[in-house]
């Protein structure tokens, strides 16, 4: 069994470092700054999008070595990720999520930096991060023997975001990072071609300096962000430290209670093997049934956009749970609006896992939209069964002490038949 001080230490990847560094204050006598459900923080942020393409090629040729696949697969994220996540660190950013092969992440401008520094810091990371890519690129293709068709497109964007907490303590809690710093990004990655960075136009009048009037390329309202000269982050100290928490002097008391606040962002079935000293689970292939629940109507520039999402996420929730599956996941970004990623199957499996999707879409499409005060929601829904890749994302610092662990899926193939769910049911 695991001290508490181990346990606290392997459950605090499993959370935002933003998230951690909140929760740990909480823990401390801030009760204030603990994440609550519903909760909306406004924010201005440049907000990098970076889809790694390439794995989903990687990901079928694997699924056909089994379980050394399943690991080797694992081992390719990792080195990726990590080599990412440590540039975003470097440069003051905090990681948003993982998403399948994609990651967000974004840099808080702080009320006393000009908007100019903190979009210099951003796309020097987004420099940094092409840079990483291409030298694992090489390292991969050395340790392996073969090349391995890597790359990564960026999007980046500086707006007002939102941060939020959804969910319920008892059936986990999910922070979402939304807005149109979020969207743009999303929209300047579709721009990006294969080891580019595509900005949107208003971060130049920010950063004229970043965007060599001689090198500049436009594309439909984003522009190119040249290589070289590589840009340099000017803001060391200014911007909150995105490394994770430090518990080293913690006390038991508050790492109990940090532990205690942690616990409803980390799946139960994971949380329970790390607290039986178990570690997580390992990488593997498995059949899982995936949905996508895709709404639009929600304004995430007004104060009670958080109560709204909470809202509309507690029922979708509720009903996932009531079947046995897990609301993995609030995919937000682009002008399509934001998904659920509904799963049965991952981190826990049932014999009849696709008999409990299809029952919960259903259910889902039967009691349509929960009822709103301020907005209307409209809802669609995809349905798919395929085979995917579970890895465990371990990410660590160049120190190679953690920074952040996740479990991801990589699906090997998706297609997305939407469904409208049905209209509001009379009160």
């Amino acid at each position: 069994m695991p001290t508490l001080r181990e346990l606290a230490e392997s459950v605090a990847p499993y959370v935002s470092a933003e998230v951690a560094r909140r929760v740990l204050a909480a823990s401390q006598g801030d009760p204030q700054r603990a994440p609550r459900p519903g909760e909306y923080i406004p924010v201005e942020a440049v907000v990098l999008f970076a889809d790694v393409a390439g794995f989903t090629a990687v990901s079928e040729r694997m699924a056909l070595l089994g379980p050394l696949g399943a690991e080797e697969l694992t081992r390719m994220l990792n080195e990726t990720f990590s080599a990412l996540i440590v540039e975003v660190a470097a440069h003051g950013g905090n990681v948003a999520r993982f998403s399948g092969d994609a990651l967000t992440a974004y840099f808080v401008r702080p009320p006393e930096v000009p908007p100019g520094e903190t979009v210099r810091c951003a796309l020097a990371c987004a420099q940094a991060m092409q840079r990483a890519m291409a030298a694992l690129q090489v390292r991969l293709a050395e340790a392996d023997g073969q090349p391995f068709p890597l790359s990564i497109k960026i999007g980046a964007a500086y707006g007002p975001a939102a941060l939020m907490t959804v969910g319920h303590v008892e059936h986990g809690l999910e922070h979402v990072l939304a807005g149109a710093a979020m969207d743009l990004a999303f929209v300047g990655e579709h721009h990006a071609r294969a080891g580019e960075v595509v900005a949107h136009s208003l971060m130049r009048a920010f950063c004229p300096a970043c965007f060599p009037a001689e090198s500049v390329e436009e594309r439909d309202g984003y522009v190119v962000v040249p290589q070289s000269p590589p840009l340099a982050c000017r803001l060391d100290g200014k911007l909150e430290d995105s490394a994770q928490v430090d518990l080293s002097g913690v006390g038991d008391a508050d790492l109990s209670a940090f532990i205690e606040r942690c616990v409803p962002f980390v799946p139960r079935s994971v949380y329970a093997r790390l607290e039986a000293g178990e570690g997580d689970f390992a990488g593997e292939h498995r059949r899982v049934t995936s949905m996508f629940v895709n709404f639009v109507g929600l304004s995430y520039d007004v104060p009670w956009a958080g109560e709204e999402l909470q809202s509309y996420f507690r029922a979708m929730q509720d009903a996932v749970v009531h079947f046995g599956g897990r609301l993995n996941r609030v995919l937000t970004g682009g002008d399509e609006g934001a998904t659920l990623h509904i799963i049965f199957g991952a981190p826990d499996a049932h014999e009849d896992d696709l008999f409990r999707a299809l029952r919960c879409a259903l259910a889902i499409r039967r009691f349509g939209k929960p009822g709103r005060a301020r907005c209307a929601l409209d809802s669609m829904l995809s349905l798919v069964l395929t085979q995917v890749v579970l890895p465990r994302l371990s990410l660590c610092r160049r120190d190679r002490s953690p920074q952040t662990t996740q479990q991801t899926i990589m699906f090997s193939r998706v297609s997305l038949p939407r469904f409208p769910i049905m209209p509001e049911l009379p009160r």
